[in-house]
């Protein structure tokens, strides 16, 4: 199957090559740079950190983030597997998702 993929990932490369576009233009200072959707998020936080407290912006919330998703197995410990019997962990998630959701839309809007 993983050799089937590759193929047909392959020829649809080949069949259908996707450009990259303009080449980069020095001259042109209307160009605003900004990061993939993914790191829209990292990179809107990084506005409510400016200059040396950047660190917080790039390493300590993102780690602190993974380290207490990472810490929820063991922070709720309920043997249930429905997620309206485990609160804690749900609302750990969900704030998690809404955080990042917010500030990738924040932005992507700005």
């Amino acid at each position: 199957m993983m050799l089937i993929f590759i193929l047909v990932t392959v020829i649809l490369s080949l069949v259908f090559p996707v450009g990259l576009g303009d080449p980069a233009d020095p001259t042109d200072n209307l160009f605003v740079p900004k990061p993939e959707w993914y790191f829209m998020s990292l990179y809107e936080l990084l506005k409510f950190f400016p200059g040396k407290l950047e660190v917080i912006a790039t390493a300590v919330i993102p780690a602190g983030g993974i380290l207490v998703l990472f810490l929820v197995p063991f922070l709720d410990k309920s043997p249930e597997k429905k997620p309206s019997k485990r609160p804690l962990a749900m609302i750990l998630m969900f704030l998690a998702v809404a955080a990042i959701s917010a500030l990738t839309l924040i932005g992507i809007l700005s």
